[in-house]
């Protein structure tokens, strides 16, 4: 992970919203800028492969041979990371609803995303074209030990563009790789909201104790 890619990411952003901030500014004085609004302001949130999605088991496709092979993701990242809040944290008042993404109808308090540039490309704006996204659900049960990196930090990072550093993460330990996954093509799920994300949501959900979702609830921002 490069932390020069925060800095770039906002100088990116910025260029890329500037003709569209009279607009954000009008939304925001209404107090009514959503999901539902965000075509207004931004044309590429109103296509077809728009996300979040409610994934029906009556519409999937089985393919067999069809498997992620996570490389490298088995060391705890002892390299400093950075922990931002970019204020695209979503979040219910209860167990019962939270998570963007729907499985067969059924919402979650927690989902996790997990995005990747491939490799390929040097810049991130040429990046953010081509993207993978690899998302987690979560219900409340078990305590999540390897959320602790994150969790135990979310208190220093309670606004909006706060940061806070941070090691210990092993990335491995939140990704269910052995689970099922659902694949399909989508979008960034916030403004821009390009279409150009190979999603891959993984069918079994994983845990965390009913505390840990309350740090999670308490310091979340809503879009």
């Amino acid at each position: 992970m490069k932390l020069g890619y925060k800095t770039e990411l906002f100088t990116v952003k910025n260029k890329l919203e500037t003709k569209n901030r009279k607009c954000i500014k009008r939304r925001l004085e209404h107090r009514n800028l959503s999901p539902k609004t965000w075509g207004q302001c931004f044309q590429t949130c109103k296509g077809h492969l728009q996300l979040p999605i409610n994934i029906a088991y009556s519409d999937i496709q089985y393919i067999q041979g069809l498997a992620l092979d996570l490389l490298g993701f088995e060391e705890t990242t002892n390299q400093t990371l950075l922990l931002l809040n970019n204020g695209h944290t979503a979040h219910g008042p209860d167990n019962n609803v939270g998570s963007e993404t729907f499985l067969n109808n059924l919402q979650y308090p927690l989902e996790e995303h997990i995005v990747f540039a491939n490799t390929r490309y040097n810049e991130f704006l040429e990046a953010a074209n081509s993207s993978d996204g690899l998302s987690n659900l979560y219900q409340v049960g078990k305590y999540g030990y390897a959320l602790n990196p994150i969790i135990d930090n979310l208190k220093y990072i309670k606004h909006r563009a706060q940061s806070y550093p941070f090691s210990g993460l092993k990335i491995r330990s939140i990704i269910n790789q052995n689970a099922a996954s659902f694949a399909f093509n989508g979008s960034l799920t916030t403004p821009l909201c390009t279409e150009n994300v190979a999603w891959h949501v993984m069918a079994h959900t994983l845990e965390l104790s009913q505390a840990q979702a309350r740090i999670s609830i308490c310091y979340g921002l809503p879009y």
